[in-house]
């Protein structure tokens, strides 16, 4: 995570990396609807063995080939795995809290879930950065290894039976009309528009080469970039874990209006500031930010949709999500090629300030009670 485009240079420039990794996450995207409906049709498991698998194969593909055009291939066929992954996954863990009747408790198990995830960041990306730091091979050695872990679990898990449906192109189209029209669907259209901004940014800042590209900025290198997400990932870590608590304090709107600040005050900062203690404190606060609005966003969402549609329906807003970086990541590396992504920060920053004034007049000020 924290120093994979470091490793890249050493086969393309940032423009083609920008180039590549746009083609790759697009293709992904393509995919993105289809596999939440394969998911919700096949079954959540199949599709999480099929997603682990093409993510082993592009892991291993990227970690001992030396071809530029083999490591794009790679890339490729990691993105199309997490594609299928994405949606899926939740949806099997909602999916199975709702076959033992305790989907009431969904909203402090995603709290501790996303703990416990980023629990495991810290220390992987911390050995990432040792690791780099001995072979700029092995973290990528490693995280094949742990893909396989994850692929031996898939195999033994058990599918939820809630609301499963036999395959058919029938129900397949059925499935993505829904998925969409529920992102529009009057209960969750108050909070879509802001959930696919923030998401959409994160997204473009965490999964693309934004963020090893503004560690680069404030003079971070491969070793050190890990070592500092790794602690930042630690701080974020109790934020999530206290989630409910924080939920209950401060409501939806103000929740959410807190998120959306601070993320753009720590795109703002790498816009203004070039420093490596400035810039830990604007890695830390959009990376807070962004993992505290994925259960954020998943608490409230989850009960508003049917099991049957709630994988296709988080796949829908994956999708859309995703967008932005498709058409960004070209343009932000070639920026990055001129030595003006700091305008790309700005603009980012005005992005999500004007998402905030539209999210207060929608709200209108009034807290809105979901019902789970």
């Amino acid at each position: 995570m924290g120093n994979w485009v470091f490793y890249w240079l050493k086969f393309m420039s940032k423009g083609e990396i920008g180039i590549a990794d746009a083609f790759a996450f697009g293709l992904a995207l393509i995919l993105e609807i289809p596999s939440g409906a394969v998911g919700d049709l096949l079954g959540k498991k199949r599709t999480l063995i099929f997603s682990f698998a093409l993510q082993l194969i592009g892991a291993l593909m990227m970690a001992f080939i030396d071809d530029k055009i083999l490591i794009i291939i790679g890339n490729t066929f990691f993105w199309i795995g997490t594609s299928f992954m994405s949606g899926t996954l939740e949806a099997f863990g909602f999916d199975s809290m709702v076959e033992k009747g305790k989907e009431k408790f969904y909203e402090v198990v995603a709290g501790k879930y996303g703990f416990l995830e980023i629990s495991t960041v810290v220390i992987a990306v911390g050995i990432g950065g040792l690791l780099y730091r001995f072979n700029d091979r092995l973290p990528w050695i490693a995280w094949a290894l742990f893909i396989f872990v994850a692929l031996i679990v898939s195999l033994v898990i058990k599918e939820p039976s809630v609301d499963t449906e036999k395959f058919s192109w029938k129900t397949y189209n059925k499935q993505l009309r829904i998925g969409f029209r529920n992102l529009w669907s009057k209960r969750i259209r108050n909070y879509f528009i802001v959930f696919v901004v923030l998401g959409g940014i994160y997204r473009l800042w965490a999964e693309g080469f934004v963020r090893p590209l503004m560690g680069d900025g404030f003079n971070f290198d491969g070793e050190t970039l890990s070592y500092t997400l790794s602690f930042i990932a630690l701080i974020a870590s109790f934020n999530i874990f206290f989630f409910k608590a924080i939920r209950t304090k401060l409501g939806d709107i103000w929740g959410i209006s807190f998120i959306i600040i601070l993320m753009s005050l720590g795109f703002g900062i790498a816009a203004f500031f070039h420093t490596p203690l400035i810039g830990f404190f604007a890695l830390l606060i959009i990376y807070v930010s962004g993992k505290i609005r994925n259960p954020w966003a998943s608490v409230i969402l989850n009960p508003m949709i049917e099991s049957k549609y709630r994988a296709t329906t988080l796949s829908s807003l994956a999708l859309v999500t995703g967008i932005p970086y498709v058409f960004v990541a070209i343009f932000a590396g070639q920026l990055a090629e001129e030595g003006m992504m700091e305008y790309f920060y700005l603009g980012i920053a005005i992005i999500l300030l004007l998402t905030l004034i539209y999210y207060l007049f929608t709200a209108k000020f009034k807290e809105e009670s979901i019902e789970t």
